[in-house]
């Protein structure tokens, strides 16, 4: 093991170390040219060991998830060889679990939805990762309760073409008997481990053998029986069992949340009698009504929104008629103005003719009274000369 201090290819400086396994030694070291932190695998060199990290660090290069950590750098010193990758500060969910109550329902479904979110990143290439190491201690929780995977060194892609797997790996209590030799691991791999670290967190217990999740006693009372058998379907012996996929196990827990959020009722205690039922009832017909209220809503909405649109039509046809109202008004008001004009104009000329006729009616008047006083005067000498004659004979 390095001691503190210790400066890796001569720009790593070792922090502290972070933990031990039978895979090898994680170490906190500091960029001491960039002033960062990274988290540093080391590894005795040997074929094997040689071709699990470097299949560990081709599979992380190629990965683009907040909740998977980025591989940066591969170098080999003495007999080791190291790999450098993002250090995820917080602590691992083994301990998180140990320190904290959250044995209620919206805890563990909170963490293990996060969880089948990066399975289902990695289970979406083609061909699928599989992670087969899902256990407490791989589970980081940052501070800002995020949930980060660690530790690819078992994982593997899918290979179409085998039986088995070509190495029998996996921790003990975790695995799924798969890994054991009897099949290849694939994507029910992944979820059998979701299952038992399900269990792990309901317990608070590590299991020795798949067989302990399967047993009803185990759980106690204080859990809901629904996840109970969702755990249960994970950790069936026989892949053709459990969920077909992580969206499928996913959308049960979402299920499960929603259902619970809605069925949960307060105790109240009257007289020594409960009134759960009536609580249910009443919250019951509460989601009636409002289910019934949403459609005649909509209805009193688009009935509104129909009535104004008529109305501003109209308006617009009112407002239409009096503009072609007016321009009638303006055109008859400039024709009459015209008209008035042309006859003060044309009135000077017709006067005189009216004289001139005059005129002539007052001359043809003269002649006709002298021509009358002269047919007068003659007759009236005829008969004078009449008398005359009378009187001589």
């Amino acid at each position: 093991m390095l001691a503190t201090g210790y400066i890796l290819d001569n720009k790593y400086k070792i922090i502290k170390l972070l933990g031990k396994g039978g895979m090898g030694t994680v170490y906190l070291c500091e960029n001491i040219r960039l002033n960062n932190l990274w988290a540093i695998k080391e590894t005795k060199r040997n074929d094997k060991l040689d071709m699990n990290l470097l299949s560990e660090a081709n599979i992380l290069k190629k990965l683009n998830h907040p909740g998977i950590p980025r591989v940066v750098d591969v170098f080999y010193e003495n007999d080791f060889v190291y790999m450098v990758e993002d250090y995820v500060e917080g602590q691992t969910l083994f301990d998180y679990i140990n320190s904290k109550d959250i044995s209620d329902l919206e805890g563990i479904v909170a963490i293990t939805l996060q969880v089948c979110d990066i399975i289902k990143y990695l289970h979406s290439f083609t061909p699928a990762i599989i992670y087969r190491d899902l256990k407490p201690s791989n589970i980081m929780i940052t501070k800002e309760n995020s949930i980060n995977l660690i530790d690819f060194g078992i994982s593997r892609i899918y290979k179409f073409d085998k039986d088995t797997d070509t190495v029998l790996m996996g921790s003990s209590g975790y695995a799924a008997p798969e890994q054991h030799g009897s099949m290849q691991s694939c994507m029910q791999t992944d979820i059998y481990g979701i299952g038992m670290v399900m269990y792990f967190m309901v317990t608070k217990k590590v299991p020795f053998s798949g067989a302990e999740p399967l047993i009803d006693e185990n759980y106690g009372n204080a859990i809901s029986r629904k996840l109970v058998k969702i755990i249960q379907k994970c950790v069936q012996v026989n892949i053709k069992d459990r969920y077909s996929s992580v969206l499928e196990l996913k959308n049960e827990l979402v299920e499960l949340t929603n259902e619970h959020y809605y069925d949960k009722t307060a105790v109240i205690q009257n007289n020594d009698t409960t009134v759960i039922e009536e609580i249910k009832k009443t919250k019951s017909k509460k989601i009636n009504k409002f289910i019934i209220a949403i459609p005649l809503l909509v209805i009193l909405i688009l009935t509104s929104l129909y009535f104004l649109n008529q109305h501003e039509n109209k308006l617009n046809d009112s407002k239409l008629i009096d503009n072609a109202t007016s321009v009638d008004n303006s055109n008859n008001k400039a024709q009459e103005t015209k008209a008035s004009k042309e006859q003060t104009t044309d009135s000077p000329s017709k006067e005189p003719e009216a004289n001139t006729d005059n005129q002539k009616k007052d001359g043809s008047t003269n002649v006709t009274e002298q021509q009358n006083s002269n047919n007068a005067q003659a007759l009236y000498n005829t008969q004078k000369g009449k008398g005359h004659s009378k009187k001589k004979k």
